[in-house]
């Protein structure tokens, strides 16, 4: 969330192609993603997790990389804004 504003993404397979290959599309955020991310975040924040992704289909919680979150450039382009910066501005302020 960046300025009350939620960004997620959609990976889009090229042809033939399996997860990393494809394009990212822009998608609406949901209640029903939020909801399933405020079900996971007082256990990550327990462990100390500061930045994580979630993967979501329809109302299902696939994975959740907290290793490899990835993404930022892809929505800091897609949501014209620097986000990457604003990831490092609150670990600084953290």
């Amino acid at each position: 969330m960046l300025d009350g504003k939620c960004a997620a993404f959609r990976r889009v397979p090229a042809k033939l192609q399996h997860h990393a290959a494809g394009t990212a599309r822009k998608v609406k955020v949901t209640a029903t993603m939020l909801g399933i991310a405020e079900m996971v975040r007082p256990k990550l924040i327990g462990d100390g997790m500061f930045m994580v992704g979630l993967d979501i289909v329809g109302d299902k919680l696939l994975e959740i990389n907290v290793f490899t979150p990835g993404g930022l450039t892809r929505l800091a382009d897609m949501y014209a804004t620097d986000l990457p910066a604003s990831v490092i501005a609150a670990l600084e302020e953290k």
